[in-house]
């Protein structure tokens, strides 16, 4: 039908790559409960970076990267929502 709007979004199995810890302003992962360490923050960066060049390549500014905007999957790949 033509006078209806679809939004079909992917679901992201883990959620955000960190959560804002409130009380003591700190952000920690989800699913560590804590910082995350080197090797994981640099494959996350790895992947965030390319979403932004693939992003910019097609002309689109996101204009809201954060922690909250940034979702892990089950296979630990970062996908920029």
């Amino acid at each position: 039908v033509a006078d209806r709007l679809y939004m079909v979004l992917e679901y992201i199995e883990k959620g955000q790559v960190m959560i804002c810890n409130q009380a003591t302003m700190q952000f920690y992962s989800p699913i560590t409960g804590c910082v995350l360490d080197e090797n994981t923050a640099r494959h996350y960066m790895i992947d965030i970076i390319s979403g932004l060049k693939y992003l910019h390549l097609h002309k689109v500014v996101h204009r809201d990267i954060k922690p909250e905007n940034l979702l892990v999957t089950n296979d630990n790949h970062v996908k920029i929502g």
